[in-house]
Parts: structure tokens; sequence; C-alpha cells
């Protein structure tokens, strides 16, 4: 048997190196191995989400458990609950259910909880984030009955400078699914959406039917850990009528099944699994173990979405409890139905579901570039008017409203950059402007106290015009508008060279006697001093300016990233496959 260790699960952006170490009893574990549980890092798939969920493995431990360990990263340190997994994991089939977010659907939700519960489901662990009040009421029954255990799903905590919700897949469903292989305790489970059903063929009317059969393959071959589903359509129409103060269930009476071919699910014994996805198994803990795909025929993956049934492909015949009793079925809904609302049924519509699929469908072109579904659709789902359940935190710095940015983020810094710079292109051409102001011989003016000190001086002077109109004046406006920082280096190399160049002069002239002799006639006067001392600080400005706008260009970068602003244009080649409703998106730079 190998020995214990421990598993992190944690959300962060695309990392290399850096060393993770856990504290416990006074010793110090290395964690030996980090991975993207999506196997690389950004998604494939979601190449724009820049925050990801990793699987981080320690180095073996076999001391006594605390109820809390240290964690340390560069430099930072936190302390977390230890949650040790199942020793025993008991007969029974086990339904994983990701993060439901502005979900009001209660009716299906029911349907979910009682036909899984006809062909088998003996367990429910649900993640939720935001519900109505009257899908809670019906997860709370649940939960009072000891068959469903409630997850809250809260926004990740966010900084002043990031938040990581802008820019991870669905609210970081990608971490539920491991979570689901940790606290499964059944020797059967699956990760179902709330509109999914595994089915098998007629393997005896009784309750327990579906963990059975699995079970038996499971039993069968001791290399068998997982078994993959095909996917096909299970189509019925408006499930529940309500007329007046009575409904119908009789939607349910035409329950089909069509050919639909679409992406799998797996149902596996979740003590053999390391990393599991949405569609695939993709790593156990041993190499031995493995996958096996089982025929339509006798096991399917029935998914009825909203939307389907508007094209129906091949009818399916199966035999299953489902469809055979399906007058018990609806018995067992209606019960459910007066258990939890008595008298008053609320009102049932599939808007909600509509409104979110419309927002989402264009999720790469949005301005996010990420499918991030509360704050991309939080006025949408917002204008609906239902009454909503968030998850509760307990950490102040994370909210489910979309976070006010921070009075002095880098996108301010930048505004104010260019601000300085326009009174920076003020003062300089100003500068240089009273230099060749109009004079008279008993006022000269500056230009002529340099020709006094060296006629060569004029040639200083004409570089230094053009250096500060050329390099500073159009060289970093060009960088500020094409973020190029690039564009910044002539600044500050010009502006460098001057600076060491008249550093050298002066003291020089000094020394020599020069000054005292050019100026014997004419000493400098304040005008003259001061426009020495603007050859070192309008340069060193300058210098400052640009080295400043290549930091906060680098950091703002990074922050748009984070928060769905700047993205170079792209053209989306949208590829739909009529037969299965699915569609591809490739961008093309």
């Amino acid at each position: 048997m190998n020995p214990p260790r421990f598993r992190i699960l944690a959300n962060s952006q695309c990392r290399r190196g850096g060393s993770v170490k856990i504290h416990i009893n006074g010793k110090t574990l290395a964690v030996d191995r980090v991975e993207p549980t999506e196997g690389g890092c950004p998604w494939a798939w979601a190449p724009q989400c820049r925050w990801a969920t990793f699987h981080l493995v320690s180095d073996a431990y076999e001391g006594p458990l605390t109820a809390e360990v240290s964690i340390s990263s560069n430099g930072r340190n936190v302390t977390v609950p230890v949650i040790p997994v199942p020793k025993v994991y008991k007969p029974g089939y086990t339904i994983c259910v990701p993060p439901l977010y502005w979900y009001t659907d209660w009716v299906r939700l029911l349907i979910f909880f009682e036909v899984s519960r006809f062909i088998g489901a003996t367990k429910f662990l649900m993640w939720s984030h935001s519900v109505s009040t009257d899908v809670r009421r019906v997860l709370d029954h649940y939960a009072d009955t000891g068959i469903l255990t409630l997850i809250p799903w809260t926004l990740m905590p966010r900084s002043s400078r990031t938040d990581p919700n802008l820019s991870v897949y669905r609210i970081s469903h990608s971490m539920a699914h491991l979570e689901c292989t940790l606290l499964a305790d059944t020797t059967v489970a699956s990760l179902n959406d709330v509109d999914e059903f595994i089915i098998n063929r007629a393997n005896g009317n009784s309750s327990d039917a579906t963990f059975r059969y699995f079970n038996s393959i499971f039993d069968k071959n001791t290399r068998v850990k997982a078994v993959n589903l095909r996917h096909h359509e299970l189509a019925f129409s408006n499930p529940l009528e309500i007329r007046s103060n009575t409904y119908s269930l009789k939607g349910l009476d035409d329950m089909a099944i069509y050919e639909h071919r679409g992406p799998g699910k797996n149902i596996f014994h979740p003590k053999y699994v390391e990393l599991l996805t949405t569609h695939q198994l993709r790593k156990f803990f041993s190499p031995s173990f493995k996958t096996k795909f089982v025929d339509e025929r006798s096991a399917l993956l029935l998914h009825s979405r909203y939307n389907f049934g508007k094209k129906k492909g091949k009818k399916l015949a199966f035999e299953n409890p489902v469809f055979t009793q399906t007058a018990k079925l609806k018995e067992r809904i209606e019960a459910k139905i007066e258990a939890i609302f008595g008298a008053e049924v609320p009102k049932y519509s599939s808007e909600a579901s509509q409104v979110m699929g419309r927002c989402l469908q264009n999720w790469r072109r949005s301005k996010y570039k990420c499918k991030i579904p509360i704050h991309g659709c939080w006025s949408e789902m917002t204008a609906l008017g239902y009454e909503w359940d968030f998850a509760k935190s307990t950490n102040d710095t994370t909210q489910d409203d979309p976070p006010a940015r921070f009075k002095f983020n880098p996108e301010r810094q930048f505004y104010l950059l260019k601000l300085i710079f326009g009174l920076l292109c003020i003062v300089d051409i100003t500068h240089w402007g009273y230099l060749l102001r109009d004079d008279n011989e008993n006022d000269p003016n500056t230009w002529k106290f340099y020709i006094r000190v060296d006629h060569a001086e004029i040639y200083y002077l004409i570089a230094r015009i053009f250096g500060d109109i050329f390099v500073c004046v159009l060289g970093l406006g060009a960088a500020m508008w094409t973020r190029k920082t690039v564009l910044t280096a002539p600044c500050i190399v010009v502006q460098l060279i001057f600076v060491v160049y008249r550093s050298i002069v002066w003291p020089i002239r000094h020394f020599k006697g020069v000054l005292h002799d050019k100026l014997k006639t004419h000493p400098a006067r304040t005008e003259d001093i001061a426009f020495i001392m603007c050859e070192f600080m309008l340069p060193m400005a300058w210098g400052l300016l640009s080295v400043l706008i290549v930091r906060t260009m680098r950091v703002l970068r990074q922050y748009e990233q984070l928060n769905g602003y700047a993205h170079p244009p792209v053209i989306v080649l949208t590829v739909k496959n009529e037969e299965n409703d699915e569609s591809v998106q490739i961008e093309l730079a």
C-alpha cells in the first residue's frame, strides 16, 4: 500500500518554479508534484482564463494527523484544515453536481433528484453558489433527509490588485470535480449536471439496479475502475403545467431517448481516481487501472437540456424503470412538491436558463475572454426579478457583487502618468521657448549666455531640443499609445547621456577657470543659472518618467489580462455542428 500523502487543491495563475512546503508536528514536507488539473495552464479549452486549478501532492507522511497544517510558499504562510479521505467505501452510488450558479429551475431539480434516486443513487454531493429561493427550499429539503450534502461555493478572495474571479473558468468548477473524488465515500460515483442521468438497461427493477450493474463491472475486472458512457438526448415537453391552483406533470409521459452525439461522462470508483475533469477521467493513482467503454445498448448518459428536442435524431428503445414506471415516478415527484411547497406551488419558467445560455454563448468574444457566469452575467440575471440565495463567505474580501476597482489601480496609475507626461511636455517646450525669447542688448536671452560660455554650446542646445522633441515627447507618446515599452528606450538612453555629459563639462570648466574668464564682463544671472539646473532636472524627469511608464505598462498588462480589458484583436471562427448543437470557436491571430 502506498504511504499517505497530503493533497492540496488550489487555484493559481499559471506558474513555474517556486517551492511549496507543508508544516505539521514540527516536520516539513516538500511538495514534489504540482499539476494543473485540466492538463495544461493555460487550459487549451479556455486559454484566456488566467487562473486555473492545481493539484499538489506532498512527500509521504506517516505521523499523526492534526486538525490543521501550515503551508508556505515564496515567503507566505497559510493555515488550512486537514480533511481525511474516507477509510472505508460503502456500497452505494454517489452523484456529484458541480457548482450551481444562477439556478432557478426547481422543477428539473426535483426531477433530477427523483429520477436519480429511482435508478439507485444513494447520496448526492452538490456545490452551490447562487440559486433562487425556491431552488434553495428544494435543496434544504433533501439535505434535511440526509441524502444530500450541500457545499457552499463562494467566490475566491480578491486583493486590491487582483480579482481571480474575473479570469477563472466557471467559478473554478475544476476544483469541485476533484473534491468529488476526495469526498465521495461509496464504491460507485459519477459527476453529473442536474440535467444528466446515467441509465443502464433493466438489471432488475430494484432501486439499486444501477449501483449493482456498475459495481459488478468493477468486481469482474479488478483493473477496471471507471466506465465511460456515450451521450444521447433525453427529451420531454414542459415538465410542469400550472393552471389555477392545480398542476400537472404530464410532460414526463412522453419522455424519449434520441440519438445525439456529444461528450460522454464517467462513472467510477472514487478510491482509485486522482484527476477527474468534466468529460474525462484524466488519471488514476496507479497506471495499472483503466477505463472501460461500455456499449450504448448497455448503459447511456442521457442529457436533457432545455433546448433539446428541436431537432430530434433517431429514436432509441431502451428499457429502464424510468420509462416503464413513469406513473410511479410522477407520484414521487408530486409527493415532494407537496412536502416542500404545500398548497402554494411556485411559478415555473425556464427563462433564467435561456438568458444564461444566451449570455455565455459567445464567452470567448466577451470582454473577459473567459467563461465567468457571475460577473459576466450579473446584470442580465439580477434583472430577472428572482430573489437569490448566495453562498455565504466568512472572508471579508470576497463579495457576490461585482467588485469595485481599487482606487489607485494600474489603470489609474497609467492615466496619472499620461497627465504627468502632458505637463512635462508643456514645461519642456515652454522652457525652450523662453530660452529663445525675444531679447535686446540690455536683456539678452539665455541662448546668448551659452554662446558667451562656448560657441560650441549651440550644437549641444540643438541636440537637446531635437532629443526632447523626438525621443521624449514623440517617443514616450508613441510608447503610451501603442503600449510598446521598447519605444521608451531612446528617451532613457539619450537623456542619461545628456546628464552624464553635462555632469562632466561644467566641473571641468569651473576648475579650468573658463567660466570666470568668459563671464567676467557679463556674470550669470538667476535666469541663466535656472537653465543650467534644467539641464539636469529635465533629463532626469524624462528618464524617471520613462522608467515609470515601463514599469506601469508591465503591471497594467497583467492587470488588464486579469480583469478582462486589453486583448489583441482576434478573428473568431465559429464552426457549428447542427447534429449535436455543439460549436467550436477558433481564434486566428
